[in-house]
């Protein structure tokens, strides 16, 4: 499904953008 692929996609981001600001 294309709206679970996207949410894993925000998921992915999120986390990411969490651990660079943490840095």
């Amino acid at each position: 499904m294309a709206l679970d692929q996207i949410w894993k996609q925000q998921l992915t981001l999120v986390t990411y953008g969490n651990e660079y600001l943490t840095q």
